[in-house]
């Protein structure tokens, strides 16, 4: 499973206990009737990535949107903020939403008050930055162990006769990623 959608999946088990939404939907992007409203949409953004210091991953930084909707004919941004709260709160309990990320933080929101079909609907999109390390899976015992041959021409003269490799290897090593390293 694709990091993006752990961080997802890992946002959306953090806001299910949330009291004042009727759904909470995961990467939606149907038509929501209002016999839902309020709800909430968890939907991942943009993503960078940079070359890590170790060799075979990256640093990827990933925009994830908690998008709130709700309905109300007095106060709809108050009722907007009475739901961020709660998941403000939810989502800063752990900044590493269980080690799938070096850092998870909240960098902003952005409220919507202009539709023009619903005046008393609005949304307020709360945008938050996850940061963590990408490396392509390996596979079985793929890369965990690699054993290098080196063919050496054969007699050491000069100039080399035969002049080049003889076919025969002279010197091999398997190294052990993560351990030591065997010589032969």
């Amino acid at each position: 499973m694709h990091p993006r959608r752990k961080i997802r999946d890992a946002v959306y088990q953090r806001l299910l206990g949330h009291e004042g939404l009727r759904e909470l939907f995961n990467a939606r992007v149907k038509f929501t009737p209002d016999v839902y409203m309020p709800f909430c949409n968890v939907i991942t953004g943009n993503e960078t990535s940079v070359p890590d210091d170790e060799d075979y991953y990256d640093r990827r930084t990933l925009q994830l949107f908690v998008v709130l909707y709700a309905r109300d004919v007095d106060y709809v941004v108050n009722s907007l903020d009475d739901l961020a709260e709660v998941v403000e709160y939810q989502l800063s309990v752990d900044k590493t939403l269980g080690d799938l990320c070096v850092s998870f933080r909240y960098t902003g929101a952005d409220p919507f008050y202009e539709n023009v079909d619903d005046p008393e609907a609005a949304s307020l999109t709360l945008t938050y930055e996850c940061v963590y390390r990408w490396g392509r899976p390996f596979e079985g015992d793929e890369w965990k162990q690699t054993r290098i041959g080196f063919d050496m021409a054969q007699p050491r003269n000069d100039p080399q006769i035969p002049p080049g490799p003889d076919g025969q290897i002279d010197a091999s090593v398997t190294i052990i990623h993560g351990g030591n390293q065997s010589e032969s």
